[in-house]
C-alpha cells in the first residue's frame, strides 16, 4: 500500500500480526470524499495488508484519483451496489494468510475483510480499534 504523495504514514502498530487483514474501498461518485478516505487508509496505526477499490461506474473523476493513488483497482458498471461490489472484489483477492510466527498459513482461517465506503474516513487507529474488540470475543 503506497502511502499519498506528501503524507508521513505514522509508524505501523504491530498490533495482532497473526491476523491478515483486506481493506475493500467501494467507490461511487465519490471524488469529493476520496483524497481523505485514501489519506484516512494510508495513515491507520495498524495498516491493512492490503487495499483493493471497486468502482462502481463513477462518472466524476473517481477512477482517475484511485488510479493516481497507487491502488489496485477494479472498474465495475455504474447499477453495482455496495454487496455486488465487494463480492466482486473478494473473488480478485490471492489467498493469503500469515501465522503468528510470520510464515504464511494459506488456510485463510485468519483473514479478515475491512468494509469501507468512499465517503467514510476511518480514525488513524480505527482498525487496531476493530481487531482489539474481535480478539478479545475471539
Amino acid at each position: 500500500m503506497s502511502t499519498p504523495e506528501g503524507l508521513l504514514a505514522p509508524e505501523p502498530d504491530k498490533t495482532y500480526p497473526a491476523l491478515t487483514v483486506t481493506a475493500i474501498l467501494v467507490t461511487h461518485d465519490g471524488a469529493r470524499w476520496l483524497p481523505e478516505v485514501v489519506a484516512a487508509i494510508s495513515s491507520q496505526t495498524r495498516p491493512a495488508n492490503q487495499v483493493v477499490v471497486a468502482d462502481t461506474g463513477s462518472l466524476d473523476s473517481s477512477r482517475q484519483l484511485i488510479s493516481n493513488s497507487g491502488l489496485p483497482l477494479i472498474e465495475l458498471e455504474r447499477e453495482r451496489g455496495f454487496g455486488e461490489a465487494v463480492a466482486i472484489a473478494v473473488e480478485t483477492l490471492p489467498e493469503i494468510g500469515f501465522k503468528s510466527d510470520g510464515g504464511v498459513s494459506g488456510d485463510g482461517s485468519d483473514e479478515w475483510l475491512w468494509l469501507l465506503h468512499d465517503d467514510c474516513a476511518p480514525a488513524p487507529g480505527a482498525l487496531a480499534a476493530l481487531l482489539e474488540a474481535v480478539s478479545e470475543r475471539w
